[in-house]
């Protein structure tokens, strides 16, 4: 037996009754308006139930999920229509707009039903209707020009501020042409401009320009993000005459980078790497290759030559190694991401496996290669990051034990937090991998 499809009253009444070609003067007469007003009520109700109801019936999570999907990119195609429908009306009376201000209404809070019982299935994911886009469109415009010259009077970069104007008008202007937009972009975009009201400082206390401590911050993975920085590189590096001026100049900006935190559960694009994280490797790679350039065609080092000659004797001894009940590529993630927090400090991600991966062995391995550990890690298995991930989270329950008996004031439990916290960030950033 078919389902009963749950918006049918809605979908009849929006796509036929109310058309603007075929539109009965009598559908809005007196008579038949408050008839309507009370149905269009009565049939919310009714569709949020057996939406429900319907959802529990489904005997997969994948059928509920494209059930709901469904329903919902129907409700959002039934508002935008209503919405053009209303540019098309030329004559309607009072009372009949405002029937239709109600019909909107109601077809809200459905959408609004679906964000409170079924965020799980939607994750902010799905396109937002144009009643909602509007009043943020016309926020983003109202506030982007007066903001502009603020940035510029305090002095701020002027080609971060480019970008992120470019980024806000274009925003804007995905709104005026009907791109799809979803509720992650809105709360992205209105979350950054609530960050840029609270600006006056040009400068970081780490003595970076604000704005670029903000766009990795936030997490602003677009090309024009990407290519904002390059440039600024470029420039530098040009007034750089020696290799070594410019080997020295990317491990101070490795710092840098290492010290900016990027904001929690927050970036424009989740499909496309961070920007913090696509920078570490962009800085760690340029290193390498200086440092290969500077040290030129040398003899073998010590942990190089207990690599390549395995009858001589590795560079740590076995017994004084520490045997690390993990895969060679799982340790390898875990280096890249304390690497990465600024837990392990080297002058490069290549020198910390260098040092580190000498003192351990693995569960296959007694003598694992640092450097395959560090190639591996620059893209690990899915069934690797699940096993750190794993890690990291009973890590944090069994401080949370520690924490429960610790006194809230004491230094001790202020170290459990940090700690604690530290696993939080690098479980988000190893499921970024």
């Amino acid at each position: 037996m078919k389902p009963i499809n749950a918006l049918g009253w809605f979908n009849n009444l929006i796509l036929n009754d109310f058309h603007p070609r075929h539109l009965d003067p009598l559908t809005l007469s007196m008579g038949r308006m408050q008839e309507l007003h009370d149905a269009v009520q009565q049939q919310k109700r009714k569709a949020v139930l057996l939406i429900k109801d319907q959802m529990m019936m489904a005997k997969k999570e994948k059928q509920a999920r494209m059930l709901l999907l469904n329903y919902y990119n129907s409700l959002v195609h039934l508002m935008d229509t209503l919405h053009d429908y209303k540019d098309q009306w030329r004559e309607i009376p009072g009372d009949g707009r405002l029937l239709v201000e109600v019909l909107e209404k109601q077809l809200d809070e459905i959408r609004t039903n679906f964000d409170k019982e079924y965020g799980l299935f939607l994750k902010n994911r799905q396109r937002l209707p144009l009643r909602s886009l509007l009043p943020i469109r016309e926020k983003i415009l109202d506030k982007v020009e007066t903001m502009e010259e603020r940035l510029i009077s305090q002095g701020h970069e002027v080609g971060a501020i480019k970008v992120i104007v470019r980024f806000l008008r274009g925003f804007a202007g995905q709104i005026s042409n009907r791109e799809v937009i979803t509720a992650h972009q809105v709360q992205y975009t209105l979350e950054m401009l609530q960050d840029l009201d609270g600006l006056s400082s040009a400068m970081s206390i780490n003595g970076c320009p604000q704005l670029n401590e903000l766009l990795i911050h936030w997490n602003l993975n677009i090309q024009e993000t990407i290519d904002y920085f390059l440039s600024g590189k470029d420039q530098l590096l040009a007034s750089l005459k020696t290799d070594q001026e410019q080997l020295e100049f990317y491990k101070v900006e490795l710092v840098k980078l290492q010290q900016i935190s990027e904001k929690s559960d927050y970036i424009f694009n989740p499909a496309y790497p961070s920007l913090r994280a696509y920078f570490l490797d962009y800085t760690c790679f340029e290193i390498e290759n200086l440092e290969r350039k500077i040290r030129g065609f040398a003899p073998l080092s010590r942990e190089e030559v207990g690599e390549v000659e395995l009858e001589k004797e590795p560079f740590q001894p076995s017994d004084q190694k520490v045997e690390v009940a993990l895969s060679s590529d799982q340790i390898g993630i875990i280096f890249r991401v304390a690497h990465e927090l600024g837990i392990f400090r080297a002058r490069s991600r290549r020198a910390v496996f260098r040092k580190y991966g000498s003192l351990i062995s693995s569960l296959q391995r007694e003598h694992p290669s640092w450097d395959n550990m560090r190639s591996k890690a620059s893209s690990p298995e899915h069934r690797d990051i699940v096993v750190v991930v794993d890690v990291f989270q009973r890590a944090i329950a069994s401080i949370e034990k520690f924490l429960k008996g610790s006194k809230a004031s004491s230094p001790e439990h202020q170290d459990l937090t940090y700690v604690r916290d530290l696993f939080k960030e690098a479980i988000k950033t190893v499921e970024g991998y």
